[in-house]
């Protein structure tokens, strides 16, 4: 086998790599971008209660919260349950 053979199949894949690359940045983007928008409306109905478990999971919580309180539905109830060691356990109460 060739050399041009080895290098063909490599640029097929970085080419392929990298437009997905790309499609999967421009969804993150759009993602994210929503979270920062409140919903247009609201439905209310009987109380929903989410139940977060988390073990240092401080850095995600706030994303998380902002995605739960944008839902169009109003209803929501959340409970984190932290079973992190004390030094996370306050940086978890603080988000």
């Amino acid at each position: 086998m060739g050399i041009k053979h080895l290098i063909i199949p490599a640029v097929i894949a970085g080419v392929i790599g990298a437009v997905t690359f790309i499609a999967v940045d421009e969804l993150r983007k759009k993602a994210f971008g929503s979270l920062d928008q409140s919903p247009a409306y609201r439905v209310t109905g009987p109380l929903v209660s989410v139940v977060i478990p988390a073990l240092e999971e401080q850095n995600y919580l706030p994303l998380l919260l902002t995605s739960i309180q944008n839902q169009t539905y109003e209803s929501i109830e959340v409970i984190v349950a932290d079973s992190s060691p004390p030094e996370s356990h306050e940086l978890t109460q603080e988000v």
